[in-house]
């Protein structure tokens, strides 16, 4: 079963006899969690610059990437190299697959799909004494989050030539006055 929300179970009893009990039970609910496909395109590459890395990067996310990270790795022969990852959605693997074989030197792209389990979001504005903050909130699977978001937080602070955390802070503190 997956994890949810039961609202109502259901019982039933057939008429028929078998070797076993002839019964079924269902469970009506809304799901806790929801799940996505997401695409998962990686290489090894250990020729590059940073700089061309940098750029291959930029055009990975103009085009549709969900998240694009080099991670440090050691290569045949003791070279030092990067595992080049790019998260996308499933209906965009070909043309992201395209964009890295023509953007790196890699010769081949490895392709995974994954299933992947998220939090639904929602978002609300509070006012702080720097200003309207945005104020994302993420829950699901029994869990709640709130986070300022980093533009407004960073607009505001430097507006008012206020430290980064205490405009944070005071967006946070505005949100649990009212929502808590």
């Amino acid at each position: 079963m997956p994890p949810m929300a039961v609202e109502r179970i259901g019982y039933g009893m057939g008429t028929k006899d078998f070797d076993r009990a002839n019964c079924v039970r269902a469970f009506l609910g809304e799901s806790s969690s929801l799940r996505a496909q997401i695409c998962e395109l990686c290489c090894n590459i250990d020729d590059m610059t940073p700089e061309a890395l940098g750029f291959a990067q930029e055009i990975l996310f103009e085009n549709g990437a969900l998240d694009v990270f080099l991670t440090p790795v050691q290569m045949k022969k003791n070279r030092p190299g990067v595992l080049l990852t790019c998260l996308c959605a499933p209906d965009k693997k070909d043309e992201l697959a395209r964009h890295i074989l023509l953007h790196t030197s890699t010769r081949g792209v490895r392709e995974r799909l994954c299933e992947r389990v998220m939090l639904s979001a929602e978002t609300t504005q509070v006012e702080t004494p720097y200003g309207p903050v945005h104020i994302k909130i993420s829950s699901g699977n029994g869990v709640r989050k709130e986070k300022p978001e980093y533009d407004d937080v960073r607009a505001a602070a430097r507006m008012h030539d206020a430290p980064f955390d205490t405009v944070y802070q005071a967006a946070l503190d505005a949100y649990k006055e009212i929502f808590r």
